[in-house]
């Protein structure tokens, strides 16, 4: 999911608020090299990293969905 999340952002293809908390988590989150080879993405010790998390959930959700487009009723 992380991976696809920061693919979204390389191709613009997601666009976030102006929020100082979700722009500082996005800006310390890691990506640790584990020694069996794997990545871990975690915020540093001490932080937080809830609203990164959230974000890629959602972004994960709704990447392969259809856009819906929704008409305005006549009166």
């Amino acid at each position: 999911m992380i991976q696809s999340l920061l693919l979204a952002f390389e191709q613009s293809k997601i666009k976030i608020l102006n929020d100082p908390i979700l722009i500082g988590e996005l800006q310390a989150f890691e990506e640790t090299r584990l020694p069996g080879g794997g990545l871990r993405y975690a915020a540093p010790v001490n932080d937080h990293d809830d609203c990164v998390m959230a974000l890629a959930l959602a972004w994960d959700a709704a990447k392969d969905s259809t856009p819906v487009r929704v008409e305005k009723r006549r009166q």
